[in-house]
């Protein structure tokens, strides 16, 4: 039935205008709070990983519809893509999520940088990128970096997010080097951050710059010697968020090794899980409030409220029943305070058939 529906889709992306798509969008979230799904490493060769999240996020989708998605990097594996007409962007993109309706904005990650970073670029205005029922494209990627405000004036919770691309953090494999270079980078951001005046600040970048997960490519020593800087641009500036993939788990640690003078703490969100997997061996057992088993599949479901901002993970059941759970939530304050602290922990149960319902198929209407 999947190989059936694609082959379907595939031939109205053919013949069909896009500037003449509509994608069902649910606009009736409540306005006091935002939610959001973030994940990255999701577009594998072997989609079944990916489409279990992606059953996920439309079966939370019918409940509280998100208002966007943020793609924390690594979009398609295994070398990015090639150009704007590569196939990878319907299959591993335009598929499996525009069935939710919703904007998506993306970050570059390293496996982007194999292939060719200004295709994604390009295709935020490519015409087999569709245009939702707000007016928007599903893809949004304007840039290597960039910055994304809202206000509620124009229809968004008071955020602004910092795009990077944390591949040029690395001066032994910068990947394409077409992207800034790390320290102008750093000195972009923080001459946003310190211009910006959002009552919650958001910064995306692919690599985390703590991490529970110990990887002989991203250990401690690595963290620190490219990440200490944009650490204290970070606490400086008082970011609640950075949200990071590339470890593929899920996890919620402090941001910051001490919270500031005025006991803003901030939090380092990883949701790598979406469709690239690998057995972590160990942790370090650092203070993480949340972590998923080694292996799990999952995302991130952010609400943002006026003064609270809630975190709760979600992760894929086991044994293939496409269903989720959840974690308990995690909350934070605009002010910088987790009110809502809890250890790491198996989530609770809460999946699709445990509410008598069945897994949802992608919702695509021409």
């Amino acid at each position: 039935m999947i190989g059936l529906q694609r082959i379907t889709y595939t031939l109205i992306l053919c013949f069909c205008p896009f500037n003449a798509v509509s994608f069902s969008q649910n606009t009736a979230a409540a306005k006091e709070s935002y939610p959001i799904a973030a994940f990255g490493d999701f577009g594998e060769q072997d989609p079944s990983v990916q489409l279990q999240v992606r059953d996920a996020l439309l079966a939370i989708h019918d409940q509280t519809p998100f208002w966007r998605g943020f793609l924390l990097g690594d979009n398609f594996y295994p070398n990015g893509l090639t150009n704007v007409i590569d196939r990878q962007f319907v299959d591993k993109m335009v598929y499996p999520y525009s069935g939710l309706g919703i904007p998506f904005h993306a970050a570059l990650g390293n496996h982007d940088h194999r292939g060719n970073i200004y295709a994604q670029i390009q295709l935020s205005h490519h015409p087999s990128n569709p245009v939702l029922e707000n007016g928007e494209r599903l893809w949004q990627m304007p840039d290597r970096i960039y910055q994304r405000q809202w206000t509620p004036h124009t229809g968004g919770p008071d955020l602004s997010i910092f795009v990077l691309d944390t591949e040029m953090a690395d001066p032994e494999n910068p990947g394409n080097t077409a992207s800034p270079p790390w320290e102008q980078q750093l000195s972009w951001l923080d001459q946003r951050l310190r211009e910006c005046s959002s009552r919650w600040k958001i910064v995306i970048g692919h690599h985390p710059v703590r991490s529970d997960f110990q990887r002989t490519s991203c250990s401690p020593q690595w963290r620190k010697m490219r990440f200490d800087q944009l650490v204290k641009i970070l606490r400086t500036h008082q970011v609640h968020l950075y949200l990071s993939g590339h470890d593929h788990s899920l996890q919620v640690l402090p941001l910051y090794t001490a919270a500031t003078t005025e006991g803003f703490q901030g939090l380092q969100i990883i949701s790598g899980a979406a469709g690239s997997l690998h057995i972590i061996k160990r942790y370090t057992h650092q203070n993480a409030l949340y972590r998923s088993a080694p292996g799990q599949a999952g995302f991130m479901s952010l609400r943002i409220y006026k003064d609270t901002l809630q975190i709760t993970p979600v992760v894929i059941t086991p044994h293939g029943t496409k269903g989720y759970q959840l974690g308990d939530p995690i909350v934070m304050s605009a002010t910088g305070q987790v009110i809502h602290p809890v250890s790491p922990h198996r989530p609770q149960t809460t999946s699709p058939q445990d509410q008598g319902q069945a897994p949802r198929k992608p919702r695509l209407s021409v």
